[in-house]
């Protein structure tokens, strides 16, 4: 059996996660690709990173995810597996990385200003390092916050030109935004 990020193995209570594989809410998922080996007497599930993976990932690949934490430096993202008609998107890992140099073109004082905890994104893979860790990008119109929600109130914020402005609390940020924001193309 082969598994992407995500995928439910097993139940908590049938095995418990080894390498490759973690629990969560009673639930056992793929942490990465890779080939899923059961071990019955140990009651262990583990995902076997593959030797010669296969090469769903290329540099310049368009990827989609969710900021899972902000620094001042870099943006970390949760990604998500897709398939499209023509190919099947797999990131090797279940995070990536935007560094502050790689948001925007010209001078980006924070990153924490550009994104916000829980905001849907289109990057680019900029590299993949080691096979596992992927640096994105967001340099270019088209890539950015495709979908954000209020910090405060948790509803969704609307585009007001450069801004993106809560229309329950009133409140406005600034965010690296998609050309599309709000009514995504997403791939088919």
């Amino acid at each position: 059996m082969f598994a992407v990020p995500g995928e439910k193995l097993a139940e908590a209570e049938e095995f418990i996660p080894s390498e490759g594989a973690y629990e969560a809410d009673g639930i056992v998922y793929a942490a990465s690709i890779g080939s899923v080996r059961y071990d019955h007497d140990e009651r262990t599930v583990r995902v076997v990173f593959p030797k010669r993976a296969p090469r769903f990932n290329v540099v310049n690949s368009i990827v989609y995810g969710r900021v899972a934490q902000t620094f001042d430096q870099y943006v970390v993202v949760e990604l998500f597996p897709y398939n499209t008609k023509r190919y099947r998107l797999i990131p090797p890992s279940k995070y990536a990385v935007i560094h502050i140099s790689n948001i925007r073109k010209g001078f980006v004082e924070n990153a924490r200003g550009e994104f916000g905890v829980g905001d849907w994104i289109r990057a680019k893979i900029v590299s993949i390092q080691k096979k596992r860790f992927i640096q994105l990008s967001t340099e270019g119109a088209q890539y950015g916050i495709i979908k954000a929600y209020c910090s405060f109130c948790r509803r969704p914020l609307v585009r007001k030109g450069p801004m993106l402005c809560c229309p329950r609390c009133k409140r406005s940020f600034k965010r690296k935004i998609a050309n599309d924001y709000g009514n995504p193309k997403l791939p088919r």
